[in-house]
C-alpha cells in the first residue's frame, strides 16, 4: 500500500487494512500492531475493540491477534476498493477529481 505524502493523514480505512494486514499468518502482539500501524495507544485500543467487536480479528491463546476469516474477506474487499480508487486517481491524472476520470471509467465500465 502506498504511504501517503509527508503531513498526509490516513484514512480510517487504511489504518484498518494495514491492522488486517499485520495480523494475517502467526498473528501478532499488541505492541506490534501499535508500532507496524504507527498508532498511538488510545487510536490502538479504538481499532482493537473495532475489530474484535466485528470478529474480524481474535486473540489467540498466546495473547497475539490473528485474523479470522471474516477479516481475510473484508481485507480482501477494502484492498479492491484502495486499488480502484487508486486507478481513478491515475485516470483523473491527480487533479482533484474534476470529474474527468470519473467519467472515462464510467464509460470503460459500461463497455
Amino acid at each position: 500500500m502506498a504511504r501517503p505524502t509527508i503531513g498526509a493523514r490516513r484514512s480510517s480505512v487504511e489504518i484498518i487494512s494495514e491492522m488486517l494486514h499485520l495480523c494475517r499468518g502467526n498473528g501478532i502482539t499488541k505492541t506490534g500492531i501499535m508500532y507496524g500501524s504507527n498508532l498511538s495507544y488510545d487510536q490502538l485500543v479504538r481499532y482493537l475493540a473495532l475489530l474484535c467487536r466485528h470478529a474480524f480479528i481474535e486473540k489467540d491463546i498466546s495473547g497475539r491477534f490473528v485474523l479470522t476469516e471474516m477479516g481475510e474477506g473484508a481485507l480482501r474487499q477494502i484492498q479492491g476498493v484502495m486499488t480502484l480508487l487508486s486507478e481513478l486517481q491515475t485516470v483523473d491524472g491527480g487533479n482533484g477529481g474534476n470529474g474527468d476520470g470519473a467519467r472515462q471509467m464510467a464509460g470503460a465500465v459500461a463497455n
